[in-house]
């Protein structure tokens, strides 16, 4: 569970991870929606969060004994890619590793299951999208449109996001030979894959794991968070 950013552009003042949803942080939030599937005697959460955040982590670690979930900790590093590299080297001697932002609270414990099934099927990488519904345009820098993308194959991608942990480590092993221009263009895990060759399965996602980034999303979770209730 990766819960590292600061949310600048929230303007919250505070890491993304702490920002309230209800009555629970974001990343409570996160951690309650996939309850069921944390539960699992064979899944261990591992939470990077943001340094120097001492308060914020005793509050998560009082949250997981309060739940029963085998938790280990670790803090994130200066890009995102550096921060989810620290959560995989926690999870040494696991087959399957699941990587999910914070920021999509409101993904469920199905989602979470349905990733892991196509892993245990022998799928190396997996991730869940929604088709795309609104008519997407290609547009130059001059903001000119250059042309109309066929939408049938586009798919909005969400997390979690699953490996098979020996291959994730080894795509990583490559990565660091790779030129900071060529790090940066990997902005996922997945997209490693791509980047390398390797076959990324896309399964279907859901419409409530929705990602905040701005202040709108914060209004949409809320509202869909005291709706589930």
């Amino acid at each position: 569970m990766v819960a590292a950013g600061q949310g600048t552009r929230l303007g919250y003042g505070i890491p993304k991870a702490e920002v309230p949803i209800g009555e629970h942080t974001m990343l409570e939030t996160a951690l309650r929606s996939a309850d069921a599937f944390l539960r699992r005697e064979d899944v261990r959460l591992i939470a990077v969060l943001p340094p120097q955040r001492p308060d914020f982590r005793r509050l998560i670690e009082n949250f997981a004994r309060e739940h029963h979930y085998r938790l280990s900790v670790t803090e994130g590093g200066a890009t995102r890619t550096e921060s989810v590299l620290n959560g995989v080297r926690l999870a040494e001697g696991a087959q399957n590793v699941l990587v999910h932002d914070a920021a999509r609270p409101l993904a469920s414990s199905s989602l979470f299951e349905r990733v892991l099934a196509s892993l245990d099927d022998g799928d190396d990488a997996v991730i869940p999208g929604l088709p795309v519904v609104d008519t997407t345009k290609r547009v130059s820098i001059a903001g000119i449109v250059e042309e109309t993308v066929d939408r049938s194959v586009l798919r909005a991608i969400q997390t979690p996001q699953g490996f098979a942990r020996e291959a994730l480590v080894a795509a990583y092993a490559v990565l660091e030979g790779w030129s900071t221009q060529q790090r940066e263009a990997a902005t996922d895990e997945a997209m490693l894959f791509e980047l390398l060759g390797k076959p990324v399965r896309v399964i279907d996602g859901e419409q409530q794991a929705l990602k905040v980034t701005t202040a709108h999303d914060l209004t949409m979770v809320r509202f869909l968070e005291r709706g589930n209730k």
